[in-house]
This record gives structure tokens, sequence and C-alpha cells, in this order.
């Protein structure tokens, strides 16, 4: 079970005990800022557990096709785009970046699009990359933060609550306690 932005209001409400003076929209953009933080740097970290996937047929070349609406990046190792073989294991063959315009064996995106180029034949191609992550606009939402890191996500709410209530002692208090926890998270 994921952690919501309704159940990370009841534990900062239980650690503070009074948060009525944050509007609803305030601690929404909190808890928005740090899944966002945190998603960034643990897919450097973890990437497999965030990698996501999506097939291309290619016929022709060059071939434009677009890209999945929440392509954020292939930057991961183990990410890119490899090609599959007839029984759908992959291929020795992970396609290089190649440039605008480029006849060369491999692929250039282009916007929302990938043009795949040099390709004779009949290729199934796999990207896999790493998505966007979902903005938390809701209390609903949950975090992209596993949930046995809690500890994290409720730290990071007190210590941007003491920055945004201009409490200078709590908040130093609070950046070392935070500080901790962001090293278990991202050490782990």
């Amino acid at each position: 079970m994921a952690t919501t932005a309704t159940q990370a209001q009841t534990k900062l409400e239980e650690r503070l005990h009074d948060i009525s003076d944050v509007p609803d929209d305030t601690f929404l953009s909190w808890c928005d800022y740090l899944n966002k933080e945190a998603y960034r740097r643990l897919t450097q970290a973890d990437p497999e557990r965030f990698m996501s996937g999506t097939n291309y047929t290619v016929t022709t070349s060059p071939s434009t096709q677009a890209l999945p609406a929440d392509f954020r990046d292939i930057q991961a190792i183990g990410s890119g785009f490899l090609q599959l073989d007839s029984t759908g294991n992959y291929v020795d063959l992970t396609l290089p970046r190649t440039g605008y315009g480029s006849r060369s064996n491999g692929f250039w995106i282009s916007g929302t699009n990938v043009v795949f180029t040099g390709l004779q034949g009949s290729y199934t191609i796999r990207l896999r990359y790493i998505p966007t992550v979902a903005t938390m606009d809701g209390f609903n939402d949950t975090f992209s933060i596993p949930d046995e890191y809690m500890s994290y996500i409720l730290e990071a709410l007190v210590k941007l609550y003491f920055m945004w209530d201009e409490e200078p002692g709590s908040e130093s208090l609070a950046d070392q306690r935070f500080a901790n926890y962001l090293d278990e998270l991202f050490s782990t």
C-alpha cells in the first residue's frame, strides 16, 4: 500500500498537533515537491524499480513513431532502445543515438517522437525508459517513496512547515532530522 497525501497530513498533524493554518493547496504543493525530488533521486539510485517499457515495430527506414505520453528519459543504466528477436528475447544490440538526419543504424528523438534510421527489414524494438512522475494534486494521490520510508516523508513535511511558518530554530532542528532520513532513504 502506498502512502497517500491524506496519510501524510494525518502524520504531520500528529507530530505538530495543529496544522490548520496550512491551506490544502500549500500542503499538496509540499507533497508534490518532495515526491518529485525523491523520485528524481530514486530513479538514479535504483532505476529498475521505476523502469517502464513499450515496443515499436519498425519496417521502414526512417520510421517516425510517438514516444509514450509518460516518457521522461533514457539516462539510466539498462534503458534505451533494444532490439528483440522473434521470440521476444533481447538481442545483444542497443540502438545508438544518432543525430538529426542521420542514416546510420540508430535513433534520434525529435520532440515527442523517436525516429529510427538505418534498419533494413522488420524489427521489434523495445524502449525501456524512466517515466515521468504524476503530479500530486489530490489527497488520494500516492507518493513514489516506499511505505517503509514514511519517516522521510514526515521529516520533509516538518521541515517544509517550519520553513513556511518562518521558525528558524525549529527549521534547523528539522533540517538535521530530515538529512539523516534522506541519507537512509538513498543509501538503502
